[in-house]
Protein backbone atom coordinates (compact mmCIF):
# COMPACT_ATOMS: atom_id res chain seq x y z
CA UNK A 1 0.00 0.00 0.00
CA UNK A 2 1.47 3.42 -1.21
CA UNK A 3 1.15 6.14 1.51
CA UNK A 4 -0.59 9.52 0.63
CA UNK A 5 1.91 12.53 0.49
CA UNK A 6 3.39 14.94 -1.59
CA UNK A 7 5.81 14.20 -4.40
CA UNK A 8 9.11 15.91 -4.68
CA UNK A 9 9.74 17.38 -8.32
CA UNK A 10 12.70 15.37 -8.98
CA UNK A 11 10.88 11.92 -7.97
CA UNK A 12 8.28 13.51 -10.95
CA UNK A 13 10.61 14.03 -13.39
CA UNK A 14 11.94 10.23 -12.65
CA UNK A 15 8.18 9.04 -13.83
CA UNK A 16 6.70 9.00 -10.95
CA UNK A 17 2.74 9.61 -10.66
CA UNK A 18 1.66 12.20 -8.48
CA UNK A 19 -1.52 10.77 -6.02
CA UNK A 20 -4.59 12.41 -5.71
CA UNK A 21 -5.40 13.63 -2.20
CA UNK A 22 -7.66 11.41 -0.05
CA UNK A 23 -11.19 12.53 0.15
CA UNK A 24 -13.46 14.42 2.15
CA UNK A 25 -16.10 11.58 3.85
CA UNK A 26 -19.46 11.42 5.36
CA UNK A 27 -20.74 8.48 6.87
CA UNK A 28 -23.98 7.86 7.82
CA UNK A 29 -25.95 5.03 10.24
CA UNK A 30 -29.10 4.18 10.51
CA UNK A 31 -30.17 3.52 14.27
CA UNK A 32 -33.80 2.24 15.09
CA UNK A 33 -35.20 4.70 17.62
CA UNK A 34 -36.29 1.81 20.07
CA UNK A 35 -32.24 0.88 19.63
CA UNK A 36 -31.34 4.46 19.95
CA UNK A 37 -33.61 4.41 23.99
CA UNK A 38 -35.84 7.30 22.00
CA UNK A 39 -39.82 7.15 21.42
CA UNK A 40 -41.98 6.60 18.22
CA UNK A 41 -40.71 8.02 15.02
CA UNK A 42 -38.50 7.61 12.01
CA UNK A 43 -35.18 6.06 12.17
CA UNK A 44 -32.02 8.68 13.86
CA UNK A 45 -29.11 8.61 12.35
CA UNK A 46 -25.13 8.67 13.33
CA UNK A 47 -23.26 11.15 11.25
CA UNK A 48 -19.20 11.04 11.17
CA UNK A 49 -17.57 13.06 8.98
CA UNK A 50 -13.53 12.64 8.63
CA UNK A 51 -11.31 14.79 6.53
CA UNK A 52 -8.70 14.39 3.70
CA UNK A 53 -6.16 15.18 6.70
CA UNK A 54 -7.86 11.98 8.57
CA UNK A 55 -9.19 14.00 11.53
CA UNK A 56 -12.51 13.47 12.55
CA UNK A 57 -14.50 16.43 11.39
CA UNK A 58 -17.55 15.61 12.95
CA UNK A 59 -19.72 13.20 14.59
CA UNK A 60 -23.58 13.75 15.52
CA UNK A 61 -26.83 12.15 16.38
CA UNK A 62 -29.47 12.90 13.73
CA UNK A 63 -33.46 12.96 14.57
CA UNK A 64 -34.97 14.88 12.01
CA UNK A 65 -34.17 18.41 11.66
CA UNK A 66 -32.23 18.28 15.21
CA UNK A 67 -28.28 17.32 15.71
CA UNK A 68 -26.78 15.86 18.91
CA UNK A 69 -23.17 16.54 18.84
CA UNK A 70 -21.10 13.04 19.48
CA UNK A 71 -17.66 13.93 21.65
CA UNK A 72 -15.04 12.10 18.95
CA UNK A 73 -11.61 12.66 18.18
CA UNK A 74 -8.81 10.82 16.60
CA UNK A 75 -6.71 11.35 13.68
CA UNK A 76 -5.71 8.49 11.32
CA UNK A 77 -3.88 8.76 8.06
CA UNK A 78 -5.57 7.73 4.58
CA UNK A 79 -3.43 5.02 2.66
CA UNK A 80 -4.49 4.33 -0.89
CA UNK A 81 -3.90 1.26 -3.05
CA UNK A 82 -4.98 1.95 -6.78
CA UNK A 83 -8.33 3.35 -6.28
CA UNK A 84 -9.28 2.04 -3.07
CA UNK A 85 -8.81 4.41 0.17
CA UNK A 86 -8.50 2.97 3.33
CA UNK A 87 -8.49 5.21 7.13
CA UNK A 88 -8.01 4.15 10.37
CA UNK A 89 -9.10 6.22 13.43
CA UNK A 90 -8.12 4.40 16.74
CA UNK A 91 -11.24 3.55 18.73
CA UNK A 92 -13.65 6.12 16.56
CA UNK A 93 -13.95 4.68 12.65
CA UNK A 94 -12.28 2.09 10.13
CA UNK A 95 -12.92 2.23 6.54
CA UNK A 96 -12.32 1.57 2.92
CA UNK A 97 -13.62 3.23 0.13
CA UNK A 98 -14.01 3.31 -3.36
CA UNK A 99 -13.20 7.24 -4.78
CA UNK A 100 -13.49 7.73 -8.56
CA UNK A 101 -15.30 9.63 -11.34
CA UNK A 102 -18.45 8.13 -10.47
CA UNK A 103 -18.34 9.37 -6.73
CA UNK A 104 -17.44 7.65 -3.48
CA UNK A 105 -18.79 4.05 -2.47
CA UNK A 106 -17.82 2.71 0.90
CA UNK A 107 -16.57 -1.21 0.81
CA UNK A 108 -16.20 -1.24 4.54
CA UNK A 109 -17.24 0.84 7.43
CA UNK A 110 -17.45 0.17 11.16
CA UNK A 111 -16.94 2.65 14.05
CA UNK A 112 -16.62 2.12 17.74
CA UNK A 113 -18.76 4.86 18.31
CA UNK A 114 -22.61 3.39 18.40
CA UNK A 115 -20.86 1.20 21.27
CA UNK A 116 -19.73 3.86 22.85
CA UNK A 117 -23.23 5.70 22.74
CA UNK A 118 -24.78 2.18 24.17
CA UNK A 119 -26.24 0.92 20.85
CA UNK A 120 -25.85 -2.83 20.72
CA UNK A 121 -25.28 -4.65 17.62
CA UNK A 122 -28.48 -5.51 15.36
CA UNK A 123 -30.20 -1.88 16.00
CA UNK A 124 -28.44 -0.05 13.25
CA UNK A 125 -27.15 -0.27 9.73
CA UNK A 126 -24.80 1.40 7.97
CA UNK A 127 -26.31 3.47 4.85
CA UNK A 128 -23.47 4.46 3.04
CA UNK A 129 -21.12 7.30 2.11
CA UNK A 130 -20.95 11.00 0.62
CA UNK A 131 -18.79 13.66 -0.07
CA UNK A 132 -18.31 15.54 2.96
CA UNK A 133 -19.31 19.42 2.23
Amino acid sequence: MARTGAITARALRKGARRVPSAPDVRLRWLISRDGAGMGPGSDVALELGVDRRGRVAEAALVDGPRRRVVPAEGRGEWTTDGDLWHLEIHGIVSLTIRAGPRGLRALYARTDLLTALGISGGRYEFAGAVPLE
